[in-house]
């Protein structure tokens, strides 16, 4: 399970090293937090629906503050800033078939969401490898966030 800060798409091995001073920078700015899923819904509509996913409520500040300075740290390697807002959420599902979903459905789904704390301790660059049965994620490097 984890929440994509920025998702990159091909890279060049010999930009690897430059990514990891980027991210020590900015993780090194900010303080590890908790942080409560507590919302669920679906990409990109609920007349279309391809992801099912449980966005996080207390956290989001701190998520949208570590995004903006990594998008912030990554221009200068050439990766273009996000420009729809960013939604930190954890996907659940993905739908091959987008189909429509029950509004009411999901505002009931998201009420039976666990409130346990989770604890955001580091940022992690991960190469992803697409498969016929999905993705597999091998872990490049970790940067963990001030205590």
């Amino acid at each position: 399970m984890h929440i994509t800060i920025k998702f990159l798409g091909r890279c060049e091995v010999s930009v690897i090293d430059r990514m990891n001073e980027r991210l020590d920078k900015v993780v090194g700015s900010i303080s590890s937090f908790d942080f409560v899923l507590s919302s669920i819904g679906v990409f990109p509509s609920v007349k279309r629906a391809r992801v099912l996913w449980a966005g996080a409520g207390d956290g989001f500040r701190e998520f949208r503050e570590l995004a903006k300075k990594t998008d912030d740290k990554f221009i200068k390697l050439g990766f273009i800033p996000e420009k729809r807002p960013f939604h930190p959420h954890v996907t659940l599902a993905r739908i091959r078939d987008p189909h429509p979903v029950d509004e009411q459905v999901l505002e009931h789904a998201g009420l039976s969401l666990p409130e346990d704390k989770i604890t955001a301790g580091s940022l992690i660059l991960f190469e992803s490898k697409l498969s016929p049965k999905g993705a597999t994620y091998i872990k490049v490097s970790e940067h963990l966030f001030k205590k």
